[in-house]
This record gives structure tokens, sequence and C-alpha cells, in this order.
């Protein structure tokens, strides 16, 4: 019997519409003020409706960053790239996976995560 082509995955799904706010920790909010960061991953599936316009905000003040999301991409941890790293932020993809161990524990190598790739408004 040869191997399932589906997987079976109990993601959490979470639909953005514009003027919507995603929770930004305030050591990124400089990088993504000067382009260094052009995206966040989350973990989950995240959409967002057409030409959505969004809040990147930070809980430690009240910096919220206008920005528009371009694309979007769910995939695996594991097949996460040294491009989407530092499309991130981060010189290494190493570096990218510890970091987001520090906001999802419980991540896996087959976890869904969502590449939310962004410009500022």
């Amino acid at each position: 019997m040869s191997k399932p082509l589906v997987k079976e995955t109990f993601a959490k799904v979470l639909l953005y519409d514009s003027g919507a706010e995603l929770p930004l920790a305030r050591k990124y909010v400089e990088a993504v003020l000067t382009n260094k960061k052009k995206s966040t991953i989350r973990e989950g599936v995240l959409l967002f409706s057409p030409d959505c316009q969004v809040f990147l905000r930070s809980s430690a003040d009240t910096a919220r960053v206008p920005v528009t999301i371009v694309g979007c991409v769910t995939k695996l941890v594991k097949h996460l790239t040294l491009r989407d790293a530092r499309e991130d932020g981060f010189g290494t993809r190493d570096a990218l996976i510890s970091e987001m161990h520090q906001y999802y524990p419980s991540l896996g190598d087959d976890s869904l995560v969502t590449i939310v790739k962004f410009r500022l408004a």
C-alpha cells in the first residue's frame, strides 16, 4: 500500500482584514522601518483579504507600523530556507528557527507556518 498523499493537520487558521493589527516584538520595529525585515513568520495558516493593509504593533508601546501585505506562503518549518530567514531579518536559518522557538515552544519540523511578506504602507 502506498503512502497517503494528504496529511491530516489541525493548524489554526486566522483571517485578517484591512485595519487589523499583528503583534510585533519591539526589538523588530527598527528593522521593519529600515526595510531589513520584510516579512514575519507566524505559526499556523494566516489569510489576508486582497490589498490588505494592516498594522504591525508592538505591545511594549503604542508604536503601530502600517504595512501592505504583498504575499503569503504557508509551508512546513522544515522547508524554511535561508532566503526566508534573511527576508525576516535573520542571518541564518538556524537563528530564525531558534528565535521562533522563543515564541512557539512546541513548534516542530512538521508544523505549519505562514510567511507574511509586507512593504511599508
